[in-house]
Parts: C-alpha cells; structure tokens; sequence
C-alpha cells in the first residue's frame, strides 16, 4: 500500500489487498492500482499506512544488523514491496559487503538467505521524493561503497538511475543503462516499455527477437565515455535473469570492433549460437567503397549459408534460426547505412549475380584436352552443370576432374543461384518502388530518378541470362510499370 503511482496488479498483490481490505474494496484504475490517491474516506488504509510505519522499520532494523543466521523476519521479508530513502539503500549495501546480489529465482537457494533477504530488500528500495544526489553524496561519505557498486546498483534496480545520473553528473547515463536493459532476451513491463520508448524507434518484440538500435549504442558510449560504460557493462548481469544479458555484452564489443570476424564466424559455426550470429553484421565496416563492399558481401554470404544449413533440423529449430537470420540481416542493413533490408539484399544478389557472370558462358578447364563447363538454366529456371569435349555434350563431369580447381570454383555459382532464391521476391518489387542501387547516405527521391535507368538495365541483363524461365516473366511485369 506504500507504493506510490500506478502499480501493477502483480506487484500489487490482489489476494494481500481482498484479504486485509475486504473482496474488490480497491479496484485499479485503468488497470492500474494508485493507493497514494486513497486518502480519509478508506479508513482501513489509514490503518495500513499506520501498521507500515511502525512495524517495516523495525524488522528492517532487525534485519539490517543479522549475521548468517535467519531472523524471525526474513521469511517474511519477500512480502515487503517497497521501502524508501538513501539511508535504507546503504546500509543494505553496507551489510551486503562485497558479496555479489542475488539474481532470479534458484531451486537450490533458501529463502532466508542472508544474500537472498538483503537483495530483495534492494530492489524494491527507492528514493525518498524530496532526496537528491546531493544527499547520495552525503550519505555516501564514510562508507566503502564504490562506483562500481552504485553501477550494479542501477542495474539491479533501476528506480535508483536518474539519481545516480545526478551524481556522476553524467549526461546520457540513463540511456547507456537502458540500452543493457533493453537489448536482452527478455520481456518487459509496460513502466519499461514506456521508458524504452524514448531513446529507439524499435518495438519490445523487435528488441526481444534481436534487432539493435545502432544510433543509440554510439550516442549513448559516446556520452558516457570508456570508463562509465565499462562499469555497466560489466554490471549488465544483474539488468536480467541467467544469461539474457549476454546479447547486450555480445552486440557491445561486435560494434566497437573487439572481437574478431573469422573468430566469430567459427564460434557460430561451431556454437550455432544466434546471437553471435545477429551481431556479425555490427562489426565496423572498411571506408573503402570496393573493401566495403567485399566485406558486406562475405558477411551476407555467411548468413545465407547458416541459414541453409539449417535445414537439417526440425521446424521449431529452423523457425527460431530463420528469425535470427531476418534480424542479422536487418543489423548488417543498418550498420551499412541502407534504409531497409530489401536494398541490402538486391545490391549483394546483384553481386553475386556479377562475381558469377562468367560461369554462365563456356569456360576451358586447364589441362583437360578440350573439356569445357558452363552452369546453364533450363526453361523452368533451374540450372545444372554441363559439360563438353570438343563440342560433344558429356553426361557429367570426367571423375578425374571433380577436384580441379576450377571446378571447384564454379560450384558455389552453381549452388547459390542467387538471383533465382534470394533475389527474386525482392527483383520486381524493388523495380516497382523504384529501388535504386542504393548506398550509405543514398537515398534521396532524386536519386532514385537519375539511377532508374540503371536499376531497369541490371535487373533485364539478369533475366536475360536466365533466359526463358520464371524471371523472364517478371522482367515484363517490371518493365511494364515503368
């Protein structure tokens, strides 16, 4: 009943408030209970606010000064759903000492717990409406509490951050610490919907599933320079429960170019590991155009080829896989400056399509006496290898050239047909829209009319490689509405 604004009917607790006040006597306002609104005309809230008053302070003195050893209280203390003022916060900093604060829920863990008790006690502890930071600097005098302490302390509770971002007289403190929040695994409520809200465009889903918010991550590291953003980052585990904090750490160091890209690519590899895989695209990219763009492409062919592999498992697998693969995709996009992920993946179909031009005309193999190959697609728009000796069609390659080189490069051409998976949902829709070739910083209406001209040559030079089949229909679809 001591909670002050709107509560939620799970931090409520609707069964407490039937059994002390009576079934319904408090119902919540637009879904919401407000108890500080309850004043004289309820007098068993007087009552309550009177029994808060005199008994919460003395358990908690009780309990503040315990050894190991469980008080009559502590089972009880779970109860307790907010206590306030610096002084509280202290001295249960004081008593935790070093030891590391309780993180969700373990089978194996008492709930009389020394640790469990105090760290409860934590993270339902606010400050007072009139206390500032320069009574946190007060308070703070004397004691061996430190930075890196007050940092696990917002991100355990997070009541406690504008405060602190008072303190360290820091601006972009809050959003520093919210991108941690917000970049994990889990749900949030709607306090930390609201509060998200303000510093990314993203949906809670998009965050949930793994989309990352590039502009606010630099605004935010930029603002709080190296030093403060380590210590949140190292405090990000207690901003969740088990490892969910894992993907903020993991997007953290790919964006500033601390890990390695082909060290990374073999963890996800060997790991599968998803969010590993969403944070490939966020590692920083060459300013050299033509490097890249070889890079974008070798990144975007990773992820095409974790998708294809799997196709070896089950259909809950390759759904939550395929999703990961959206979203790596989507931060590639954004990390390489493109206004939607359609753009990103006509540029790169296009040069795959122009890296394999070759392999679609008859190419000599060396020191083969007259063998030649060439990938040839048939009315259906499938393709398939040929073969040929001296103008005679040969039913498959000689065994004896399987392991040539240069059969081993064209089979990749072969067996990613780009332009006939990846690329053709994205062909006419982009010539439609009137998609340009687009790069960073490119995407002006102008823009897109000066490179129309461009955009229709390309996507006809590829349907015309591909002949008769299906995008030879699509070509004059495309062509027709322009």
């Amino acid at each position: 009943m001591e909670q002050k604004g709107a509560v939620s009917s799970k931090k409520a607790r609707i069964g407490a408030l039937n059994a002390f006040f009576g079934y319904n006597a408090i119902a919540p306002v637009d879904g919401k209970f407000r108890f500080d609104q309850i004043g004289a005309e309820m007098p068993a809230m007087e009552l309550a606010h009177g029994l808060y008053r005199e008994i919460v302070p003395k358990v908690l003195e009780v309990e503040l000064k315990r050894g190991e050893q469980p008080t009559p209280f502590s089972e009880w203390i779970s109860n307790i759903k907010v206590i306030y003022g610096i002084d509280y916060m202290i001295q249960i900093l004081t008593a935790l000492g070093k030891e590391p604060l309780s993180r969700g829920y373990s089978y194996y863990a008492s709930a009389t717990e020394k640790r469990r008790v105090l760290s409860h006690l934590l993270k339902v502890s606010m400050p007072k409406e009139e206390e500032t930071a320069a009574d946190l600097a007060k308070a703070l005098k004397g004691t061996d509490i430190t930075k890196k302490r007050l940092a696990e302390l917002v991100m355990y509770a997070e009541q406690w951050i504008p405060m602190l971002e008072e303190y360290f007289a820091v601006p972009g403190f809050s959003g520093a610490c919210y991108y941690f929040m917000a970049h994990t695994s889990e749900h949030f409520d709607d306090h930390m919907t609201s509060v998200i809200a303000r510093y990314t465009p993203l949906s809670p889903e998009e965050l949930h599933d793994g989309a990352f918010d590039l502009n606010w991550f630099f605004e935010s590291y930029e603002k709080v320079g190296e030093k403060i953003f380590k210590l949140l980052y190292d405090a990000a585990k207690y901003s969740s429960t088990g490892a969910a904090h894992g993907r903020a750490r993991k997007y953290a160091d790919a964006a500033l170019g601390k890990k390695d890209k082909e060290e990374l690519k073999t963890e996800i590899s060997e790991k599968r590991n998803k969010d590993l895989l969403m944070s490939l695209g966020l590692l920083p990219l060459p300013s050299e155009k033509e490097e890249r763009e070889n890079e974008m492409l070798d990144r975007y062919q990773f992820i095409q080829k974790y998708k294809k592999e799997s196709r070896q498992f089950g259909a809950q697998r390759r759904a939550s896989e395929g999703r990961a693969v959206e979203l790596a995709l989507r931060n590639l996009s954004v990390n390489a400056g493109f206004t939607d992920v359609t753009r990103l993946v006509l540029r790169m179909e296009s040069k795959l399509v122009e890296n394999a031009s070759s392999c679609f005309a008859w190419q000599p193999v060396d020191g083969a006496d007259g063998v030649e190959l060439m990938i040839a697609v048939d009315e259906n728009g499938k393709s398939a290898l040929q073969c040929r000796k001296d103008v005679k069609a040969l039913k498959s390659v000689p065994a004896r050239l399987k392991k040539n080189e240069q059969v081993l490069n064209i089979l990749p051409a072969l067996c990613g047909r780009g332009p006939q998976n990846r690329g053709n949902h994205v062909q006419d829709p982009a010539v439609r829209r009137g998609y340009e070739d687009q790069g960073p910083g490119d995407s002006g209406t102008d823009s897109v009319k000066n490179k129309t001209g461009e955009v229709y040559e390309s996507c006809r030079e590829i349907c015309c490689r591909f002949k008769e089949g299906v995008l030879r229909k699509r070509r004059k679809r495309a062509v027709g509405s322009f």
